[in-house]
């Protein structure tokens, strides 16, 4: 079965919230949350075109089935048990093509990714993605990506939760989090003794480090990430060992 997601909804505004099965001529929009085709809803003939009925009579009384509310799968070699830890589900295509996947945040806030790479949220985000799954001050180090991702990566390589080297990993809601989310944020990262920046090596993952360090200028340190981009590159690759070399050797940031 083929899917084809990213595109226009014929329902909602959205330009790039719908996806579409062209074996099973039906589809859904992760915007406005409607299947294809509505019952009683009479489509114009520049829809059809875009999006066919196969058999099915524009007039037919047909609702489209709704897809699943997800489930927690390995995705990008992030084990399921590591989706389950953060409370990730995905949501997949009957073929397994990841369609969708839900970041749940402390404040119940979402952010829901589109695959390839699309980006809805609701609610506020004030916290850090994780922040709920480690209580405050239980470890010497905490660990901050910059993606939901990166987080779950860099948390299954220092072992998950079955090791004693294990250090709680979070990420932060967008590159340029609010004023209100600092102020949230603060007593809870200040409990860590030391905080361990894994972020890109960029324009915006430099900032979020100067960030950090000037609320933690003695105790913030990042790591190398060498050739690859993020934690989930490492993970991808194969390269667990060296991440973890990496972020134990990780330096005091300067600026």
């Amino acid at each position: 079965m083929t899917e084809l997601s990213g595109q226009p909804c014929p329902t909602c505004p959205s330009s790039d919230a719908f996806s579409y099965s062209t074996t099973k001529k039906v589809g859904w929009c992760f915007s406005c949350a409607a299947g294809y085709p509505k019952s009683g809803v009479r489509y114009s003939d520049e829809t059809l075109a875009l999006y066919p009925l196969g058999d099915l009579d524009n007039d037919d009384d047909f609702a489209a089935p709704e897809p699943t509310q997800g489930s927690y799968v390995s995705l990008r070699e992030i084990s399921a048990e590591t989706m389950e830890f953060f409370d990730v589900k995905t949501v997949a295509s009957q073929s397994g093509e990841p369609l969708s996947q839900t970041y749940v945040y402390p404040s119940g806030a979402t952010k829901t990714r589109l695959f390839p790479k699309d980006f809805r949220a609701t609610g506020k985000m004030d916290s850090l993605f994780g922040q709920n799954r480690f209580t405050a001050g239980t470890s010497k180090m905490v660990t901050i990506t910059e993606g939901e991702l990166d987080a779950m990566s860099a948390f299954q390589m220092l072992g998950g939760n079955n090791s004693r080297y294990a250090t709680p990993v979070v990420s932060l809601p967008s590159a340029s989090p609010s004023k209100d989310f600092w102020q949230n944020v603060i007593p809870w990262l200040d409990s860590f003794p030391k905080i361990v920046l894994s972020v890109d090596a960029d324009g915006p993952g430099d900032e979020v480090a100067q960030k950090i360090n000037a609320l933690f200028p003695h105790k913030t340190y990042r790591v190398d990430h060498s050739i690859y981009k993020d934690a989930n590159d490492f993970l991808v690759a194969g390269k667990a060992q060296e991440y973890k070399a990496a972020w134990f050797g990780a330096s005091r940031f300067t600026p």
